[in-house]
């Protein structure tokens, strides 16, 4: 996100009025981004948080999915760099019958 231009978006919608009290700019990163644009922490420490809190969402959202769904994970086989569209609409179809 950051090599996309995330700190330059942060700083286009601080400059739009966009402050951290706003419940929009709790997503991962943008508070840390702001920290950086106000030289309160260092771009490389927003980083390493940034890529924490966003293991952290990643796992909460799996042990949420493992407890309340009939989940069932796919994964590319082995050999295959993707999974395609033919691939998934079999598998979903499976899912609902």
């Amino acid at each position: 996100m950051w090599e996309a231009g995330f700190l330059h978006e942060v700083r286009q919608l601080r400059d739009r009025g966009y402050h951290q009290q706003l419940q929009s700019m709790g997503a991962i990163g943008y508070r840390l981004a702001l920290s950086v644009l106000e030289g309160a922490i260092t771009e490389v420490y927003a980083r390493e948080r940034m890529l924490f809190a966003t293991r952290q969402y990643a796992r909460r959202q799996r042990r949420f999915f493992d407890r309340q769904l009939d989940t069932r994970w796919i994964t590319p086989l082995e050999g295959l760099t993707r999974i395609t569209l033919d691939d998934v609409n079999t598998i979903i179809g499976e899912w609902w019958e």
